[in-house]
């Protein structure tokens, strides 16, 4: 796998998991 590509995977699950942190989305 490329580097690129997991780091993008990784930000998305960050992404994830602040969107489940903040209901209304405002940091994410």
């Amino acid at each position: 796998m490329r580097s690129g590509v997991r780091l993008g995977i990784d930000v998305g699950r960050a992404r994830v998991g602040v969107a489940r942190c903040d209901p209304h989305g405002m940091l994410a």
